[in-house]
């Protein structure tokens, strides 16, 4: 079964950025694992822009940065080794979008996940900008697919982030710690359910994503068993309780 597979933490802190109106893409697949990443841009204006993206690695550590620029109305799609580096033993793992001399306010980014090989179709993700110490999705038909998250921190500090499942009255049924100390601006991965899972799907469909630091999140699902198809799922921020 294939699932898709930031005396060092004060040098994390100076990398941090400023919350608010940050524009970010959570996740780009593993190099080593069946799943590939496409990224794509798109100058939605009638003016030339540029941009320049912030990379980190999966732990959290900065990577040389990238820059570049659009025509009014181009489209440019790109495998993730050709516009974020051709270091696979590294790994670029998430990108924040914009900065002060090169904001990109013109320049939308998206991006596609889909099988290395094989037929299939795959999932197109926009860029986000919503980040809150809580999150809540609704899980799909276990084990006829399965769902899949992945959590940036972007708090200050180590974050311990939280899977609980509710019920409809939000009363806990359930709860997993996925990460414990997960640096700023780093990345965690985790399968909340499919084949096989902790979690009681019938009980109800609500989980929710907790942490005591902003997070962002990324849901995505994908048939069972072979990962054909892969969509978005909605996961949603929400005010803390």
């Amino acid at each position: 079964m294939r699932i898709f597979s930031i005396a060092l933490f004060f040098v994390h802190l100076c990398f941090l950025p400023a919350l608010g109106q940050e524009r970010f893409i959570p996740h780009i697949t593993d190099l080593n694992g069946d799943f590939q990443t496409w990224i794509i841009l798109e100058n939605i204006s009638t003016e030339f822009d540029t941009f320049q993206l912030s990379v980190y690695t999966k732990e959290g550590y900065p990577r040389p940065p990238v820059l570049g620029s659009l025509q009014p109305g181009e489209i440019q799609i790109y495998e993730q080794l050709d516009l974020l580096g051709n270091e696979p033993d590294v790994g670029s793992s998430h990108f924040l979008i914009g900065s002060e001399n090169h904001p990109a306010t013109n320049i939308k980014f998206s991006v596609a996940y889909g099988l290395k090989s094989g037929e299939g179709s795959p999932a197109y993700a926009p860029e986000m900008n919503d980040v809150a110490p809580l999150w809540r999705l609704f899980a799909g038909n276990w084990p006829e697919v399965y769902d899949a998250i992945a959590v940036v921190n972007f708090g200050e500090e180590a974050a311990t982030i939280k899977v609980v499942h509710r019920a409809l009255d939000r009363t806990m049924i359930k709860e997993f710690v996925m990460a414990e100390n997960a640096l700023p601006l780093s990345k965690t991965l985790y399968v909340i359910g499919g084949m096989n899972s902790i979690f009681d799907r019938t009980k109800s469909p609500i989980f929710e994503i907790e942490s005591n630091q902003n997070i962002g999140v990324s849901a995505l699902q994908g048939d069972l068993p072979d990962s054909q198809y892969l969509w978005v799922n909605l996961a949603t921020p929400q005010e803390p309780r």
